[in-house]
C-alpha cells in the first residue's frame, strides 16, 4: 500500500507542468524584463517574445541554454542579473526555470491576448457528471429558471413546494448569491 501511495505522490507531482504565464513570465519580468523587456532590449535580446525566449533557451537542455548559463554562472561580469541591480533569483526560482526549460520552454501569450475559452465544470461533480453524459453521448439539460430552481430546492430540502411569496422573492432576488441564501433559508 505505502508503494501505491508513493508512486500516486510521485506521479501527481510530476504530473504539474510548469505554466509559463503564471509561473515563467513573473520571473522573467521581476529579474530580466528590465535590460531584456518591452522597454529595453541589451543584447538585441527580449525575453518577453517567443523570438527573444528561442535565442536564450534550448528548450529541453538546461545546459545548452544561455539563459540558465548565465544565471549560474560563478563569473561576476557574465551573472544575471547583473549584481549592480540588487536582484538574485532564489534556489527554488532557479528550480522552476530548469524544470520548465526541461519540459520544452513553452511559451505562452499574456493572459489578456488569449482568446476566450469556454467555461469549465466548477467542481469535481460538475466534471464526474459532464464525463457520465459524454460516455452516454447525452448533453445537459438547459439552465434552469429561478422558478425551476426554488421549486427543486423547496421539494428536494423540505418536502413542500414553494409559496407564491417565496417564489416572487426569490425571482425578484438580485444577488449574485441568492441561490445559496435560500438553501441556507430552506435548510434553516
Amino acid at each position: 500500500m505505502r508503494i501505491f501511495v508513493f508512486f500516486i505522490l510521485i506521479f501527481s507531482v510530476q504530473a504539474e507542468k510548469v505554466d509559463f504565464t503564471y509561473q515563467v513570465r513573473p520571473l522573467l519580468s521581476k529579474y530580466c524584463f528590465a535590460c531584456h523587456g518591452p522597454d529595453k532590449a541589451k543584447g538585441k535580446l527580449r525575453l518577453d517574445t517567443a523570438d527573444g525566449i528561442q535565442k536564450a533557451v534550448t528548450a529541453g537542455n538546461i545546459h545548452k541554454s544561455d539563459l540558465m548559463e548565465r544565471i549560474l554562472t560563478d563569473d561576476e561580469d557574465d551573472v544575471m542579473p547583473p549584481h549592480e541591480t540588487g536582484k538574485k533569483l532564489k534556489s527554488s526560482e532557479i528550480e522552476l526555470l530548469k524544470k520548465w526549460i526541461n519540459e520544452g520552454a513553452g511559451f505562452g501569450e499574456h493572459w489578456s491576448f488569449q482568446p476566450i475559452k469556454k467555461q469549465t465544470p466548477r467542481t469535481n461533480i460538475d466534471t464526474f457528471i459532464q464525463q457520465e453524459l459524454k460516455k452516454q453521448k447525452l448533453t445537459s439539460s438547459p439552465k434552469a429558471s429561478k422558478r425551476e430552481l426554488i421549486r427543486r430546492v423547496s421539494l428536494d430540502t423540505r418536502g413542500i413546494i414553494p409559496s407564491i411569496e417565496e417564489i416572487n422573492q426569490f425571482v425578484n432576488d438580485q444577488d449574485p448569491h441568492a441561490f445559496s441564501k435560500l438553501i441556507d433559508k430552506f435548510l434553516s
